[in-house]
């Protein structure tokens, strides 16, 4: 992967994800060194057919529990997470042409987070718990949903779902602007002005 994984305990089973290692007690590092993420378990899931057809050893699900993330729109619209551009997660690109990703599953639960927009100087810090978050990325799309409590602030629950061509978050100017996407949003106890003050 390109990251240094320390764990305090690891396991191994099979489950409707395919055969998968458990790590508790995981902390992930850039390799000079300084802390990614600490989380009290993730697991990783193996891709029965990767290994079948392919002779590849590929993950299929990525699940992380028990973590904190920081995140941050900085004054040029790039998005960081816990301090560097999110691009860095990504596999290198070659050849001037996007990463490639395979397809995957991305899971959180028990998320604490913090977002910052800097674009708006004046906007508050949002710190609430993302509950559980699920991205599947198959063919080139992205489909996301998500149950955050975002701070009783901004309003009691959130409950996000949408569908996205990643080329449109990797490298926008390749979609056609006819692309279609999708996003959906429902709030409970919505408080406007305080959203407001995070937008410019």
């Amino acid at each position: 992967s390109g990251f240094t994984i320390d764990f305090r305990f690891i396991n191994a089973g099979v489950s409707f994800h395919g055969p998968e290692l458990r790590f508790d007690g995981v902390t992930l590092s850039w390799p000079d060194g300084e802390q990614i993420v600490a989380a009290e378990r993730l697991v990783v899931s193996a891709s029965v057919g990767a290994a079948l057809f392919d002779k590849k050893i590929v993950p299929s699900r990525v699940l992380v529990e028990g973590s904190e993330i920081a995140a941050e729109v900085t004054a040029s619209g790039e998005l960081y997470l816990q301090g560097r551009s999110w691009r860095e997660l990504l596999p290198p690109e070659q050849d001037d042409s996007p990463a490639d990703i395979p397809d995957l599953q991305l899971q959180f639960s028990e998320l604490m987070f913090s977002f910052k927009n800097s674009q708006v100087p004046a906007a508050p810090v949002v710190a609430g718990m993302l509950n559980s978050f699920e991205a599947d990325l198959e063919d080139n799309l992205i489909e996301i949903s998500a149950d955050v409590q975002p701070g009783e602030e901004l309003a009691s629950q959130l409950n996000v779902a949408a569908e996205i061509p990643l080329r449109l978050l990797l490298r926008d100017e390749d979609v056609a602007a006819d692309r279609a996407w999708n996003l959906f949003a429902e709030l409970d106890d919505f408080r406007l002005d305080a959203w407001l003050r995070l937008l410019d």
